[in-house]
């Protein structure tokens, strides 16, 4: 697959970069969190800060697949009106996108040991209060936060995050994405070949969640195709299908089940889905007791009311792809992640009839359910 993706839309009025680089699997994540964590510190020190070019905004985040995978991403404002003489804001902000300068690690102590705090904080947050989050993380999933090593990151030493910056600068493994208004020329010129990250596997684990920090309990649904996803069309009719067996459950859990339900559906792989339940703690035991899990439940899902509500599902997030730079960025990295290439469905979606989603059901198995509980 081609190392980079462009999509251009009149509907976006900023224009969006990322950069993906999966380091080495030695290089440990809790370094390079620390490094992402330094180089944002560094931005807002710079004599000329990024917002002076077009408005822009770089961030940097990390996600983990076998090996840390680090992102670089630049949004700026792109309209008619916005006219520059001397210097081109867009070629200078990929010139500090792309910079990852040595004087990062020129840090006090005080300063380094502050990083540390925010990565553990935001850790915890997530592990606290999304456990959609927690789930994808324990699937290795690409968008969750990475799972870390509390005791490793806080007794972190500066010469590991220099051996994670060297490592990035040297890595041969990225891809790249733009996103934005149609542009005069190639928005990605400027980006030399490389390799493409790996096609996104999960590993489906075995053992239930069990945490004291849980501000919610739930069950995890995991299935399989028995076709992988291979193409822009499987993709939005595994999505469907999944959405339409969550509304069916959900429908019959307000029969038996008196509480709220929270519910999302993703693809985690070209050969996986899940569906993520989600209730107030201490009441995921029970339920875990009434989900409707019986024999043929998957194809007995396609009953008219399921059926809608799945396609109104659908609906919201193809609007959401249409309106949400964020969520078409998500998407299109989850493309990648999937080796397809975005074609003339992909901002508009695709509408599956019955009798297509039925047969797409029959090629669905139900894997395992995973429990979050609190203890």
């Amino acid at each position: 697959m081609n190392f980079s993706t462009a999509l251009e839309n009149r509907n976006f009025s900023s224009r969006t970069i990322v950069k993906r680089t999966m380091l080495p699997a030695e290089i440990s994540v809790e370094s390079c969190l620390l490094l992402a964590e330094l180089l944002t510190r560094s931005l807002s020190r710079q004599k000329k800060r990024i917002s002076a070019y077009a408005g822009g905004r770089i961030a940097y985040s990390v996600s983990f697949d076998n090996a840390p995978i680090f992102l670089s991403t630049l949004v700026q404002t792109q309209t008619d009106s916005l006219k520059y003489a001397f210097v081109n804001p867009y070629q200078k902000g990929l010139e500090m996108l792309l910079s990852y300068p040595e004087s990062v690690l020129n840090t006090e102590e005080k300063t380094f040991a502050f990083a540390k705090e925010k990565v553990l904080f935001k850790a915890e947050q997530l592990a606290t209060f999304s456990l959609e989050d927690e789930f994808l993380k324990r699937f290795s999933s690409r968008e969750a936060f990475p799972q870390i090593n509390e005791e490793k990151l806080k007794a972190m030493r500066l010469e590991e995050v220099q051996k994670a910056l060297d490592a990035l600068r040297k890595s041969v493994i990225s891809d790249v994405i733009f996103l934005g208004p149609q542009q005069k020329e190639n928005p990605l010129v400027s980006f030399a070949k490389t390799t493409s990250l790996p096609k996104v596997k999960v590993e489906i684990p075995e053992e239930d969640i069990l945490s004291k920090n849980l501000s919610k309990e739930g069950v995890a649904l995991v299935f399989s195709f028995q076709e992988e996803v291979k193409s822009e069309s499987d993709f939005f009719l595994s999505l469907q299908a999944l959405a339409t067996i969550r509304a069916n459950l959900i429908e019959r859990l307000h029969k038996v089940f008196g509480s709220p339900v929270r519910s999302n559906a993703y693809l985690l792989s070209p050969k996986n889905g899940v569906i993520i339940l989600s209730v107030d703690v201490l009441k995921g035991a029970l339920l875990a007791s009434k989900l409707p899990l019986e024999e043929g439940f998957i194809l007995n899902s396609l009953d008219e009311k399921s059926y809608q509500e799945g396609l109104l599902d659908i609906h919201d997030q193809n609007l959401s792809r249409l309106s949400d730079q964020r969520e078409t960025v998500r998407q299109m990295l989850q493309f990648r992640d999937f080796e397809i290439e975005p074609g003339e469905f992909f901002f508009t979606g695709k509408d599956f009839s019955k009798v297509e989603l039925k047969e797409a059901l029959k090629k669905i198995d139900f894997v395992k359910a995973l429990n979050a509980k609190l203890i």
